[in-house]
């Protein structure tokens, strides 16, 4: 249960997230009954539009078009096809995954909007895009069945709408958008290396403590074909050593390490996009560190930053570039 504190400041609590299950009606009015006397008692209530009640027989919804009414609690039966929101995801018989899957995009992609059309300076909005926008999609992976294409996808049109407000050249380098800013990138992280990551830590805490009890050796058995196949690509894609005893965060913190070199040496060998930085790296009097470091001023405008990766990446025809093509 979680209590809300009423606007007033009075000493009435609302419940929120609460279900009850039961093998027969009897039962359930039980449960209700102890439940609403046990709310009453303290000073809390219900949000009765909120609630709703399903009565299931052999996987179908048998619900009747009458409330249950119990202690002055009215529940409206919750009709098939409808869905019901219980720890922030939508539910029904089954679980609604691809009701869950537009609301995380609608969502997700609506703060993206937000933050690259706001006025804040680069460096502001890669801090909030890391911390804002990302964090719609990073409890879902593990829960919803998100495929990779999908995955891939939304990055797309995240790019897009970068692009859209002047914020990335539509020809600048991908992977370098992804890097650190330290090392010459953005510092945006990616929805595919953040999906990595934490399928990465689900399975690594699958095979560590799946003797623990039965109920995760039957979720680690259950999952062997989806998360933990998936880890499995991952450790074999980043060639990553692969110990079951270290612990989820060890092994995150390994990927983002292989990930971040992979990035920089694709970036780096590209023979137009990566011209400038092997020819910083090749010039001794230069500081590499300084030189490629975007953390300098923090103040330049995300449009300024877009542009001034694609000058980089040899995008923008400057005169110097025309002088060296001539």
């Amino acid at each position: 249960m979680d209590h809300d504190r009423d606007i007033q400041h009075t000493h009435n609590f609302f419940v929120d997230d609460l279900k009850l299950f039961g093998s027969s009606e009897k039962i359930i009015k039980k449960q209700l009954d102890i439940v609403t006397i046990f709310s009453r008692d303290i000073g809390m209530q219900f949000g009765e539009s909120k609630c709703g009640y399903f009565q299931i027989q052999k996987g179908k919804n048998v619900t009747s078009n009458q409330p249950l009414v119990m202690n002055g609690l009215s529940l409206k039966p919750i009709e098939e096809g409808d869905c019901y929101r219980y720890l922030g995801q939508d539910e029904n018989i089954s679980y609604a995954g691809e009701v869950n899957k537009k609301r995380v995009f609608k969502e997700y992609f609506t703060r993206v909007k937000k933050i690259w059309s706001s006025e804040l300076c680069d460096f502001n909005k890669v801090i909030a895009h890391n911390c804002f926008a990302n964090q719609v999609i990073i409890p879902t992976i593990g829960v919803l069945n998100w495929t990779v294409q999908e995955i891939k996808g939304i990055d797309i049109k995240t790019r897009k709408i970068l692009s859209m407000n002047g914020s990335f050249h539509p020809n600048s380098d991908i992977d370098r958008l992804y890097l650190q800013r330290k090392d010459g990138g953005r510092g945006i992280k990616s929805v595919e290396s953040l999906f990595e990551s934490r399928t990465l830590s689900i399975r690594q805490h699958l095979l560590r403590n799946k003797s623990r009890n039965d109920i995760l050796t039957y979720i680690c058995n259950k999952e062997t074909n989806e998360i933990v196949r998936v880890g499995k690509e991952i450790v074999m894609k980043y060639e990553m050593v692969d110990n079951i005893e270290d612990a989820p965060k060890q092994m995150s913190k390994r990927y983002f390490i292989k990930q971040r070199k992979d990035l920089e040496k694709r970036y780096t060998e590209k023979v137009m996009h990566g011209y400038f930085k092997r020819k910083l790296e090749n010039n001794e009097i230069i500081d590499l560190k300084s030189s490629l470091s975007r953390s300098i001023d923090k103040k330049v405008t995300s449009h300024f930053e877009g542009y001034l990766s694609a000058i980089h990446d040899q995008e923008i025809p400057t005169k110097s570039l025309i002088h060296k093509c001539d």
